[in-house]
């Protein structure tokens, strides 16, 4: 008989919801500078203003600023606003053009510098330029910085700015989580980027008051609440009807998240369900012995930022049978989605997509496939990376994820082959509502069931009827009696 054994104990060493009399901070930036085109070596790191936008000639400034939390906020702070309030100190003689500035979090550090001048000097060692986060060693992804790799994909706040005066970034959902995140993880601070919107357009270039201009120096004001705990919630009701459970609870602060383990003392807390609002749930019962409790569970923020990093293990020693001539791997090739969808996995029959990644390394069906799915509302972007990969290369993504779309799935035919590929798919990076901050995963080979080709170079002979999606678990994964990996993706956030 199944034995249900239930706890109403709080998550630990999870963040809870707090209630307690709303607080502010108003901090002034901790550091600023300017990456000027004009002079890609000089450093403004001093200056009374920085400057982003486009100049008469159509050459490129962006602003870098960034704002110490260290100490300024409780370590229980929930941040529930956010503004940032930069001053428009100069403009173009003529007026100039009016834009949008933007705002993104700066995913590297940089270096502030001393240097001073409406050009500023040459840069010192570990000082910001046009060229360099740290000259002269340490360069952006390409001069300028990247959007993707230097600067998050993720804009955190815009204003359309043209005259002298303030300007304030109104609070929004990533800005708040810009600043939660930086409070809880200060070295992951590298601050924000200022940017134009409109870079090619002339005279969209503004000076803004700097943190060595007390007068018009930028201002970030947060609002945040701290204090205790809500009172712990207690189970008041639970049932067992055939294989199902049902809980009911009371007291305790909203979203919930129902938890399970087969140990009453020991062992890892798992997910069970979705996150609910209601204060009840009616779940499979799982195994002989199981205990249960019901946590309440800070949401992760709205958005998160991902580097995924594919690393072929692949060679003529780790698979020595038959190693093709022209080894390499294909294009990556997925999306980012929620579970109403799924674009391959073992045990389904190949969509189009997979059939051409898997036979012919083409991307373009299966991106035409997650592009579908985007328009249903059941896929938040594409993910690709251009550009063949050696056997042991690698390639990085760099991606934006939102939590209502939480999986992963990348892949990529091992060439040549008659329809081998390896991947992931619907890979969660939110769990128990957070954020995961990394996740491995070691690949395994799969035949996409579409031509039955036996080895690498074998001539195309079409499978028919088509068969499923299996792993491979012969030639040529089978190495000394043990299947040996081909690869690997790592997935680190930002």
């Amino acid at each position: 008989m199944k034995r249900l054994l239930f706890t109403s104990l709080i998550l630990l060493g999870c963040s809870l919801h707090y209630q307690a009399a709303g607080e502010s901070v108003t901090l002034t930036a901790s550091a600023d500078t300017t990456l000027h085109q004009t002079v890609p070596d000089n450093n403004l790191g001093s200056q009374f203003d920085f400057a982003a936008g486009a100049t008469g000639k159509i050459e490129k400034t962006r602003a870098l600023i960034k704002f110490d939390l260290v100490g300024k906020l409780p370590q229980d702070a929930t941040v529930t606003k956010v503004a940032l309030t930069l001053k428009v100190t100069k403009q173009p003689s003529s007026g100039g053009a009016s834009s949008t500035f933007e705002l993104r979090r700066v995913l590297k550090p940089w270096g502030e510098g001393t240097k001073s001048g409406l050009v500023g000097e040459e840069a010192t060692s570990g000082e910001a330029t046009w060229k360099a986060r740290m000259h002269p060693s340490d360069k952006w992804s390409q001069p300028g910085g990247e959007i993707g790799t230097d600067f998050s994909t993720t804009v955190s706040a815009s204003i359309a700015v043209g005259d002298r005066g303030s300007y304030t970034f109104a609070s929004t959902a990533d800005l708040i989580a810009d600043i939660q995140q930086w409070s809880s993880h200060p070295e992951l601070n590298f601050g924000w980027v200022l940017m134009s919107q409109a870079e090619t357009t002339a005279e969209t270039a503004r000076r803004f008051g700097a943190r060595e201009d007390p007068v018009n120096a930028p201002s970030l004001a947060v609002e945040f609440t701290a204090g205790s705990p809500l009172q712990s919630l207690r189970i008041t009701n639970f049932a067992v009807e055939g294989k199902s459970i049902s809980l009911v609870w009371a007291d305790g602060q909203p979203p919930f998240q129902v938890q399970h383990r087969v140990a009453s003392n020991d062992g890892l807390w798992v997910a069970f369900g979705e996150i609910v609002q209601d204060r009840f749930a009616t779940l499979p019962a799982e195994g002989d012995v199981a205990f249960y409790r019901v946590a309440q569970v800070a949401l992760a923020p709205e958005t998160a930022e991902y580097e995924v990093t594919f690393q072929g293990t692949w060679s003529a020693a780790s698979h020595p049978q038959s190693f093709p001539s022209g080894a390499h791997w294909s294009p990556l090739i997925g999306g980012t989605h929620n579970g109403k969808v799924e674009f391959w996995k073992e045990g389904a029959p190949a969509t189009q997509g997979i059939e051409d990644v898997a036979e012919l390394g083409s991307i373009v069906a299966l991106r035409s496939e997650v592009n579908t799915a985007i328009s249903a509302g059941n896929a938040f972007n594409v993910l690709t990376r251009s550009g063949s990969i050696g056997p042991t290369g690698s390639s990085t993504i760099t991606f934006t994820i939102r939590r209502e779309m939480p999986l992963v799935t990348l892949v990529t035919m091992i060439a040549p082959s008659p329809d081998w590929f390896t991947g992931v798919h619907g890979l969660p990076l939110l769990e128990n509502g957070q954020w995961v901050a990394g996740k491995e995963v070691i690949l395994d080979l799969y035949d996409s069931g579409t031509d039955s080709g036996l080895n690498y170079n074998s001539l195309d002979a079409d499978t028919q009827p088509r068969e499923r999606i299996r792993k491979i678990t012969d030639f040529p994964a089978l190495v000394n009696g043990q299947l040996a990996p081909f690869a690997k993706m790592s997935f680190k956030r930002k």
